[in-house]
């Protein structure tokens, strides 16, 4: 009776021993990537958080100046502050999205301009930390892109090769069309408003830049080449690439032809320019880079996918297999390697070192480089605050209402890094 009884004992330890480790286990398959295969590299995590995503999951995510979006097929999207991992607020937009429009900020004198996001029937404006309705604009046609914004008008083009203005007033109620302009093909990426100016491409292969107030035309360029991409804009030129295998560089002010870079294939994705770098995609050769002051060829790496992130000296890419490399910006030289799993996607970072990964179940991981300053509790509570005192801010003035849209409650704080550093 006495072996019986120990019989039991060990039998019941061995089933919760099992336990242990297969909810252990669990638990770190819900990782991204594990602290130590971070450390590996020079990095390490700096926060993690699970979105309530719904059911369909997370298609989509964006870094825009301080907030990360995630976007659901579903309609779903979440807004989370980028630099301490606070989530400020999730909104249904009880339409389902079919085709990828990146969202984008209006633009205003204080930096902090409603996002804005269009489908194919609509663009809605929201309050970027509250999530409050600013503006439902129905659209007079199928969208194309993506839209911009600034003051009370939101540009964007269209599938039947229009580019469009209209106007909003306070309240999110829209005054019509405010200008339309036909185009050569359809304009299905995102305009660009910069230096007083809207710039436009179509797929046709066609560059428009016009005056933002009256659609008077400045210049136009074409080339005889589809265009798949869409606009990279700054003081060293207009870029875009073309199936003519071109990478096309104009001249903001006049719409000459500054540069062209001749690569071995066909080209589809927007040209990236980050710190004085031009990173451009050709399927099958890899990702090739030119520096923008001298105009000249840098490196080619032919295992390279896109850009992720880059520091002063280093560049993680994305690798054609879906792993990150760590390269020498100066060369391109493979340094370091991260393994990630099947399901892990990166969203671009311009603005520094740090890595920004997400599943499709809502899984989402900040890593930064060893020597980066760590997230403290002061950072996390201004954070918390800033969002309250907006919120009231939102709630009292005119347009702050939800219009029928539903707006969650947010749940925990998805805050995981240690707040005693």
């Amino acid at each position: 009776m006495q072996n019986e009884r120990w019989t039991r004992k060990a039998c019941l330890a061995g089933v919760l021993l099992i336990a242990v480790c297969t909810a252990s286990q669990a638990q770190f398959s819900k990782e991204l990537v594990s602290p130590e295969r971070l450390a590996a590299v020079g990095y390490q995590k700096y926060w993690d958080m699970t979105l309530p995503v719904g059911g369909e999951g997370i298609r989509w995510a964006y870094l825009l100046d301080e907030n990360l979006y995630f976007v659901a097929s579903s309609g779903r999207i979440v807004a989370v502050h980028a630099d301490t991992g606070v989530m400020r607020w999730v909104v249904d937009l009880d339409e389902h999205i079919v085709r990828e429009h990146a969202p984008s900020h209006l633009v205003n004198d204080a930096g902090d301009g409603p996002v804005v996001f269009a489908t194919h029937s609509r663009v809605q404006l929201f309050d970027r930390r509250q999530g409050s309705l600013v503006a439902d604009i129905s659209l007079p046609s199928s969208g194309g892109g993506g839209a911009v914004a600034a003051g009370s008008s939101v540009f964007l083009g269209t599938s039947h090769g229009l580019l469009q203005n209209l106007h909003w007033a306070d309240g999110g109620a829209v005054s019509g069309v405010a200008w339309e302009a036909r185009v050569r093909g359809s304009v299905t990426s995102q305009p660009v408003l910069k230096f007083g100016r809207l710039y436009a491409v179509s797929d046709g292969g066609v560059v428009y830049c016009v005056r933002p107030s009256d659609k008077r035309l400045l210049w136009a360029y074409s080339v005889r080449a589809e265009v798949a991409g869409g606009l990279h804009v700054d003081e060293s030129g207009v870029y875009f690439a073309g199936t003519d295998r071109n990478i096309h560089v104009l001249d903001t002010d006049t719409g000459e032809r500054i540069r062209r870079y001749l690569l071995p294939g066909p080209l589809f994705d927007t040209p990236t320019v980050v710190q004085r770098t031009l990173y451009q995609y050709c399927p099958g050769e890899g990702l090739f880079t030119f520096d923008v002051d001298s105009r000249e060829r840098m490196w080619q790496n032919r295992l390279a996918r896109r850009f992720v992130a880059r520091a002063a000296e280093h560049l993680v890419l994305e690798a054609e297999s879906g792993d990150l490399m760590f390269v020498d910006n100066n060369t391109g030289s493979i340094e370091r390697i991260l393994r990630l799993p099947d399901d892990a996607r990166t969203i671009a970072n311009e603005r520094d070192a740090v890595i920004y990964l997400f599943a499709a179940d809502g899984r989402v991981l900040c890593a930064a480089p060893d020597d980066y300053p760590y997230l403290r509790r002061d950072d996390v509570i201004q954070a918390r605050a800033g969002l309250t005192e907006h919120a009231h801010e939102a709630a009292a003035r005119p347009g702050g209402m939800h219009l029928g849209l539903h707006l969650h409650e947010i749940p925990g704080d998805p805050f995981r890094s240690s707040l005693d550093r």
